[in-house]
Order: C-alpha cells, then structure tokens, then sequence
C-alpha cells in the first residue's frame, strides 16, 4: 500500500481503500460490462471514484453524490428490500440483456456454455461488491470528506422508492452470502422471466417513428381480473383452452373475437395477461396500420423462450385497403414460417373483415369473383372465432349484479336495477361496457359520499 492509500484509508474507520477496490472489481466486468453504461449505475460508479480521490474535491464529492441520489430516485424501482441503490442494481441484473442472459432464457442451465458460466460467475462476484456498498456507508464516507459542516445536510437514499410488490423480491441474491454460488437461481430466473424489455414489461405496443419501429413497454398494463368476465363463460373457456395449449408448446390457433362493441371481446384479450403472464405469456398491441410490420416483429421476438400474443383490435378494412393481405399471408402460411412462440389474436365486429364494395362484382372484371373471394375470406384464415352475442336486458343486467357484487356495492337489488336500466337509456345501450361504466360510477359516487361524511 503506497502513502496515498494510506491516506485515503484511515480516517475515522471509513476505509476508502475498500471503496477503491469496489471501483476498481467493477471495472472488470465481462458479460454484465453493459451495466457501466447504466445512468444509475454509472453516477454510483462516479460517485466512488469522487471519494477515493485524494486530495478530496468538496465540490466534485457534493455534485457526484446528488446527482447519484437524483438518478436513483427518478428510477421509482418497484421492490420491498429497504435499501433503494441494492434493490436497483439487483434489478438491472435481472434485467440486463447479454450472451448469459439469453442463453439462460432459451436454455436448460445445462446446456449454457461451460466459458459463458464462468465469466458470469466471475461478474456476478464483482457486482456482489458493488452490492454490499451500503446507503449509510456511503453517506458517512462523504460526510467524513466533506466535513460535518457541508456534509451534514446529506440525504440518505436508503428507502426512496415504492414498496409494491416486484418479481425481483423472491430473487435469491437479496440475502445470499455468495453471489457467485447463485448462478444457476439467476439463470432460473432469466429462463421464467426472460430478458432485457420483456423481463421489465408485460406489455407493449409496436410504435412506428417514420419508417423504423419499435417495442414500447407498457408499465402500467389495464389489468383485468378474468372474474369481472361475467356472462361470458363459454368464449372465456375457449380463449383459455386455445391459450393453454400455446403456453404448454402444442398447437394452437389464431383467434378471431367476433361480436358487437361494447360486448368484452378487448376486455377477454387483456384478462389473459393477468391469467398468464407468470407462465410467460407477453401481449404485443400492433395498430392496424402497421400490419406490415409483421415480419420485423416476428425476428424481434422469434428467437425467445416466452410466447407472445400478438393483439390487433378492432381489425377492418375498406375496399381501398390492401394491408390486410399481409395478415393473409401470415395467418396461411407464406413461404416465412411464422415462430411458434407468436400467435395473433384479432377482434371484429364486422364479420366480413374487409368491406366489399358493388364494383368487386362488376361484370366485366375477368377476376371479380376472385377479388371478392379473397376478401371475404380473410376471417376464416383465422383457426378460431369466438362469437360474442348482441346484449340484451337481460344479460346487460346479470353483468350489472355481477359487477356490484363484486364491487360492494351496497344497493338493493330493485334500486340497482332502476339505475341500471335509467343508465343504459341515458348511454350507449345494454353492453358489458355499459355495465362496467355504470358500477364505476357507483363506485365513485359512494366512495365521494363517504369522504363528505368523515
């Protein structure tokens, strides 16, 4: 240890030199190196290298340690371990995408690369020192560099964030002694999880910049409860049916979710990701318009270990269109073979998916017979429809007593059902969506009473 070091090491029991070795193991990441490039994890990094500077920077040491803590806040990492900067790192981890990872999404442990596990092995031991860097350490190291007078107003980052609930919380490395020992529970976790986007979102959306797009997360999904699905029993079965066959890796059909609007075609699609997103289902939302995109999705996600759902809503054509004859192509098999970890899922309230127009049949057009063929055609490349029937009073008002028990809704049933139907009157008809929209304004209405009373 040369006299710098013994300078930076002594003081009042901080040992900066432990804080400089730290700085220096995570400089010697391999298959994780993708981390240094992190904004959190960068400004932590920057942060260390502040403190074990000698002689200390006040100025450096003060704007290095807010800008870390301002970094980390602004992540709102979801978790219930109480210290913010571990439940980060660890989070980035897990969702860190690299050579290791995906092989460990698409493979069994044993069947990674024997080299791949030990430089993972070798990272995981140098993050595990980043880890053990605790909040309160870190913030008596630059108050003793700063001084009490500077340093004392420092805040602790230790528990900023949300305490909801994570899919990270189980993870192993929270109370491991060795994070190197862990790898084969890391490669679990990647392999049930995935990787990278699809291990932070369960949604996405296919967004279209000019001519390039791209997978936008959703992070915070309409999460439906498959129990408000209420007089919809048989299409809930059959989704389910054809769902679980996918998710186990049998054959599986493409569904079309006919019926008319209002009626929970959408509202089934999206109770599915709250069924089965742990077994590893992920929807991607794909607007019409973008049809084309379908091979550029099919590559994006091909290659993974989870199934994906892809989710057109309310898929129609005009007679001008010509998109829909690439989701024929993809739906009967082009020479492209679809991957088998995507199937599509469609609603419709028009059956006939593609508008035909009276010139379709004119009579001097050689093909015109053709041309109408293939567009009337295209809802019956799909290997399922799922028919929705037009609501009645009747089942408009099982779904509003459905809805209100479910909600606590303290009304009688005579009262309920006089609102209800004055509701429906005064709105877009008898629908599931009517029912929906009439609980939750009781709901509110209630909840606004009591707050008056308190």
């Amino acid at each position: 240890m040369n006299d710098t070091q013994l300078e930076i090491s002594n003081t009042k029991g901080i040992c900066f030199h432990d804080l400089n070795k730290t700085l220096q193991t995570a400089h010697q990441l391999v298959v994780y190196r993708s981390l240094l490039q992190d904004q959190v994890v960068n400004s932590y990094l920057s942060l260390l290298e502040s403190l074990t500077s000698y002689p200390p920077v006040v100025s450096e040491i003060n704007n290095a340690y807010h800008r870390f803590v301002h970094n980390l806040i602004m992540q709102e990492t979801p978790g219930k371990w109480p210290d913010a900067w571990q439940r980060y790192l660890v989070t980035a981890i897990l969702a860190d995408e690299n050579p290791f990872s995906r092989q460990a999404e698409y493979l069994p442990f044993q069947e990674i690369s024997p080299k791949l596990i030990e430089a993972a092995r070798h990272d995981l031991a140098c993050l595990h020192q980043l880890f053990q860097t605790s909040s309160e350490s870190i913030r008596r190291a630059a108050i003793e560099r700063m001084g009490r007078e500077m340093g004392g107003g420092l805040l602790s980052w230790g528990d900023m964030s949300s305490r909801q609930d994570s899919p990270v919380d189980s993870v192993v490395l929270f109370n491991s002694g060795s994070w190197k020992d862990d790898i084969e529970e890391v490669a679990a976790y990647y392999h049930a999880h995935g990787t990278g986007i699809f291990q932070r979102f369960q949604a996405f959306r296919w967004d279209k910049h000019g001519d390039a797009g791209c997978l936008m997360g959703i992070s915070r999904p309409d999460a439906v409860n498959p129990g408000d699905l209420i007089g919809l029993q048989r299409q809930q079965a059959a989704l389910d049916t054809n769902t679980q066959y996918f998710l186990a890796g049998l054959p599986a059909n493409h569904v079309l979710l006919y019926g008319p609007r209002g009626t929970g075609k959408t509202t089934m699609v999206k109770s599915l990701l709250t069924a089965y997103y742990d077994r590893g289902l992920r929807i991607i939302e794909l607007p019409k318009q973008h049809l084309n995109d379908l091979p550029a999705i099919f590559n994006l996600v091909g290659n993974r270990a989870l199934r994906f759902i892809i989710f057109v809503d309310d898929l129609s054509f005009e007679d001008y269109e010509v998109d829909y004859k690439v989701l024929k192509t993809v739906l009967e098999g082009g020479i492209e073979r679809r991957p088998d970890n995507v199937l599509i899922y469609a609603t419709s309230n028009r059956r006939h998916i593609v508008k035909e127009m009276f010139s379709d049949r004119e009579a001097d057009e050689l093909h015109g017979g053709d041309t109408v063929q293939e567009k009337l055609s295209l809802a019956d490349r799909f290997g399922m429809t799922i028919t929705f029937p037009y609501p009645n009073q009747q089942s408009y008002l099982e779904i509003v007593r459905g809805l209100a028990a479910r909600c606590h809704i303290d009304l009688g049933d005579d009262e309920l059902v006089k609102q209800a139907l004055q509701w429906e009157k005064n709105h877009s008809g008898p629908s599931g969506r009517t029912a929906r929209q009439f609980a939750d304004h009781l709901v509110a209405e209630a909840g606004l009473k009591r707050r008056k009373q308190k």
